[in-house]
């Protein structure tokens, strides 16, 4: 007659914990990877639907902009704002949002590179947070500079103030240039990629600001555009 031994079935309790274990980091892996994808996700979206309403806004502003009523800044070749929250006369506030929505918008920036021929615009997409009692307006930061840190190996901005916060964007005044602000370090900020070097120079800002005029802690930019255009006489 043939003996057979106990046959083994289940798992013992140190297997189980061991497999709980693997679970659990697993688990704390993917947990920490989902705060990133949703802030990539999120960025991916801004960018598309930032560029669109851009595009939309270069079209509404060639459509009203002509020499005649174009702000003449001080020095000529430097930017002035065309439009944004603040400044209506020649796009309305209605004008300056996204297909009838009041917290998307844009802010129009612009320059003349020729006279009466050649004109520079930057078009800034953004979403208000709080459109009921916050504005995004242009806001022009003097004497800040640009420099390369060779150690760190990064593009940094100093100067901005209390307009220098994480994800806010900034274009410089002498040529339309811009960077996104990808991080503070102290009083220094650091850029998202290499821009002219500048000493003491003007540059924008499009944060939104509360009720006292002051930036909230959130940038609400979604995307840029510059183009290069003429416009009609009247």
């Amino acid at each position: 007659m043939c003996k057979f031994g106990n046959k083994r079935s289940g798992f013992n309790l140190v297997e189980i914990m061991i497999a709980i274990g693997v679970l659990g980091v697993g688990i704390a892996m993917a947990a920490a990877l989902f705060p990133a994808a949703v802030t990539m996700s999120e960025r991916s979206s801004n960018d598309v639907i930032g560029q669109i309403i851009c595009e939309n806004g270069l079209a509404t502003t060639k459509a009203v902009l002509k020499q005649s009523n174009y702000p003449a800044p001080i020095p000529p070749n430097l930017f002035s704002v065309i439009a944004d929250d603040n400044i209506t006369g020649i796009l309305s506030s209605n004008d300056q949002k996204y297909a009838g929505q009041t917290d998307t918008g844009f802010v129009v920036l612009g320059r003349e590179l020729i006279a009466n021929e050649a004109y520079q615009l930057v078009l800034v997409s953004y979403k208000n947070s709080d459109p009921t009692n916050n504005s995004v307006e242009a806001v022009n930061v003097q004497n800040c500079t640009t420099s390369y840190n060779a150690a760190e190996k990064r593009y940094e901005l100093t100067g901005g103030g209390m307009y220098a916060i994480k994800d806010a964007l900034i274009i410089l005044d002498d040529d339309g240039s811009y960077a996104r602000i990808i991080g503070i370090d102290g009083v220094i900020a650091v850029l998202d990629h290499e821009v002219p070097l500048v000493t003491n120079k003007p540059v924008w800002f499009v944060p939104e600001l509360d009720s006292g005029s002051n930036p909230i802690s959130k940038s609400p930019v979604m995307s840029v555009l510059v183009a290069r255009t003429g416009l009609p006489e009247n």
